[in-house]
């Protein structure tokens, strides 16, 4: 179930030149050119939003987090896309907590095809940006 209260009609045009070419390759424009954005919507009762991060891989071992930058509904609203920007990680407490390090490139995702659906939030310890997951995610790679 999707919830969303405020959207807008974005004209492609204005998106930076990366992420014009993600909304394009993945066909969630209309013929005007335009997309249906918003910064926040429920998905099955979780509430994503700009700013918050979600789990789109591994890098040796370590979460490849995506920063949503801002949220795409297309036709389909029932599967929204995150454009997010990606971000690498360095495990910091055992198993929970990691630091964002080398930023990535734009992304666009939908949910089923992050490693985990919850969104997580950062926060800052000293000139560190830390993020705490809600349980553990494993690498399926580490046992194939």
């Amino acid at each position: 179930i999707v919830h969303v209260d405020n959207f807008a009609s974005t004209d492609i045009c204005s998106l930076d030149a990366d992420i014009q070419d993600l909304v394009l390759q993945h066909a969630v424009s209309n013929l005007s050119n335009e997309v249906i954005t918003t910064n926040v919507v429920s998905v099955n009762s979780l509430q994503y939003e700009e700013g918050m991060l979600l789990i789109l891989g591994f890098h040796h071992g370590n979460p490849i987090f995506g920063e949503i930058k801002f949220i795409v509904l297309s036709d389909c609203i029932t599967h929204p896309y995150f454009v997010v920007r990606s971000w690498y990680s360095d495990l910091v407490q055992e198993g929970y907590t990691y630091k964002l390090g080398k930023e990535g490139p734009h992304a666009i995702v939908q949910i089923e095809k992050c490693k985990d659906y919850y969104p997580l939030s950062s926060y800052n310890v000293q000139d560190d940006r830390l993020v705490s997951l809600k349980h553990i995610v494993i690498d399926k790679s580490d046992f194939e």
